[in-house]
């Protein structure tokens, strides 16, 4: 085996564990279904006599599904940790008053966990449940949710799989160039050692210090001195 192919045996190796990281990441990766928070909530409800045939059905088919909701934390204080929040699509409420109970989801961090009060828009993701719960007579809750992560909107699960496989593409074609580099090399250092122009490969023991074929100047001591 030459000196070549074990340098790129070397670059290629680390490369390969990046890659197959990465692989194995997104292919673990817990996957969450995308929610429209707005209409989540768009429907009339009795907040004493509401029932779960209040809840239109392709909604309560989210029930125990893995969701991501984009909205804003609401029911808490900025630059503080908490362990439960509401998420709601806007605030103040189109009429001015607070949101209905059917368009918050009462978020909790499950096992004693806390996150990040946050200001901004956020992605929540974590597991839906959805059913009417009440407090004495009124209804207290219709979505609850188990957040597994809370962060800023602009980075969801997608595009951090798609950042992942940026930072591979970046790897791969670092690693390409550097073959390339590595080959071009090797060649001039042959061709060299063989009496040849270094850039084009023309035979130049008969030759003087500048290749006939391609004008390239090299020194009249060969090949010691001859100028890469």
């Amino acid at each position: 085996m030459n000196q070549s192919r074990r340098w790129l045996i070397v670059l290629a190796l680390p490369v390969v564990f990046v890659v197959a990281a990465g692989a194995m990441r997104m292919a673990s990766a817990v996957k969450y279904t995308p929610v429209d928070l707005k209409p989540l909530g768009n429907f009339p409800m009795d907040p004493l006599n509401g029932s779960d045939k209040d809840i239109p059905a392709r909604f309560r088919k989210l029930d125990g599904h893995r969701v991501a909701l984009q909205g804003s934390m609401w029911g808490g204080f900025s630059e503080q940790r908490t362990e439960n929040f509401q998420l709601i699509y806007s605030f103040p409420h189109s009429y001015g008053g607070p949101p209905l109970v059917q368009e918050r989801v009462f978020a909790t961090v499950p096992n004693g966990g806390s996150v990040q009060w946050r200001g901004e828009l956020v992605t929540v993701e974590g597991t839906l449940h959805v059913g009417i719960l009440k407090t004495g007579q009124y209804v207290a809750s219709v979505y609850r949710l188990d957040v597994d992560r809370v962060q800023p909107a602009a980075l969801t699960s997608t595009n951090r799989g798609l950042f992942v496989a940026a930072r591979i593409a970046a790897v791969l074609l670092q690693l390409i160039l550097g073959f390339r580099w590595l080959n071009r090399l090797q060649l001039r250092r042959r061709r060299l050692s063989n009496r040849l122009c270094p850039e084009c490969g023309y035979d130049m023991r008969a030759s003087g210090s500048r290749c006939p074929e391609c004008g390239k100047v090299v020194v009249d001591y060969w090949p010691n001195q001859i100028q890469i």
